[in-house]
């Protein structure tokens, strides 16, 4: 019985294309075939992920420059991530994070522009020594146990030990009771939980993941997240991903916000919100109804900079945030508060006062 690796459809006889999600099987199958003949570049027989300690910078992005067609997809960025931290690159779609992470992996050139890895060219074939990609559509023989595809990732990056290597993954991905279970029998959140054991596996000195939380439940999220802070501070790697989730990136040490092609501000969490006007401070509201026409009565307060709406309440982002100041003043536009405090502003405040968007997860 043959599936799409893709989707998991079942396929018909012969068929090599899915009816389903439109993937070439025979493609994927080349490709495999392809990344087979290059796993002599990890043996272990050779010496991989010996960077010096006094490198500091895991990437680097010198005027980078990404156009398609007569687009600019992202325009002169400059960037840097340390090593040994976890930092994401957030956005909403479309505004050029997956080129990013493509460029980076070497899926995609850049039309202009310097991409470093550890301080090598990323053009450099030793770059994969260095580096593990987790893409956003997991990439794994659904024919085949939990369990089978973690030793064929293993046997690929020429792991020693590998059965004591796939059992400590295991645990850490939380599948060591579904290591018989075939992976077109997971569920989405078990599998990109196993996409990511497939590349911790060879314990990269950085790893990159595309949306790693796309689609997945607040729990499987968290765990994901949780997994990746743990490599970051017990095994000292870089981790680099690009999410369009708020609370994924108050986990993070560094979060790169990136709006309309360009980088729009990069920081810790804390200073980010430091930075606000109300110095990490917003004032919440909670209102008895919200109405578009209420909303527009309220942008239009003397001191108010910003706004975040969510379901009844409003977040405030103000100079010196006032309770009870601006309570009263929603009362005498009509709106009737049923709560008012000072909060510690959260990511999605941060999001919205520097690229001037809402914040659609």
């Amino acid at each position: 019985m043959k599936y799409c690796n893709k989707c998991g459809l079942k396929l018909k006889g012969t068929e090599e294309f899915c009816r389903s999600c439109g993937n070439n099987l025979e493609a994927r199958r080349n490709a495999l075939n392809e990344s087979s003949h290059e796993s002599t570049t990890y043996s272990s027989e050779e010496p991989i992920n010996t960077i010096s300690s006094t490198i500091s910078t895991a990437i680097s992005l010198t005027n980078f420059t990404v156009k398609h067609g007569g687009n600019v997809i992202l325009d002169d960025i400059n960037l840097e991530v340390k090593r040994g931290e976890l930092v994401c690159l957030l956005g909403p779609s479309g505004t050029g994070k997956s080129s990013i992470i493509e460029c980076l992996v070497g899926r995609k050139k850049p039309t202009s522009g310097e991409i470093s890895i550890f301080g090598v060219d990323a053009d450099d074939k030793k770059v994969k020594d260095y580096l593990g990609f987790v893409p956003q559509h997991a990439e794994l023989y659904l024919n085949q146990t939990v369990e089978q595809n973690l030793l064929s990732s293993a046997t690929k990056y020429g792991v020693k030990n590998a059965k004591n290597k796939v059992n400590e993954i295991l645990a850490l991905i939380s599948l060591s009771e579904k290591n018989t279970l075939k992976a077109s029998k997971l569920s989405g959140g078990q599998l990109k939980l196993l996409s990511l054991g497939m590349e911790l596996i060879r314990s990269p000195e950085l790893l990159i993941l595309d949306e790693p939380t796309t689609g997945l439940d607040p729990n499987t999220r968290d765990s994901i997240i949780t997994i990746l802070s743990r490599i970051v501070t017990k095994q000292g790697k870089t981790v680099f991903f690009s999410t369009h989730h708020m609370d994924d990136a108050e986990e993070c040490d560094e979060v790169i916000i990136v709006s309309d092609g360009t980088v729009t501000v990069q920081g810790s969490p804390e200073k980010l919100k430091k930075r606000l006007p109300g110095r990490g401070k917003v004032v919440t509201i909670t209102l008895d109804n919200i109405t578009d026409d209420l909303m527009r009565k309220i942008k239009k307060i003397a001191g108010i900079i910003k706004l975040v709406s969510e379901g009844r309440n409003i977040k405030i982002i103000t100079e010196e945030p006032n309770a009870v100041k601006l309570a009263h003043k929603i009362d005498e536009i009509g709106g009737v508060v049923n709560k008012a405090e000072i909060t510690n502003a959260t990511m999605k405040e941060v999001f919205v006062y520097y690229t001037g968007k809402e914040v659609k997860e």
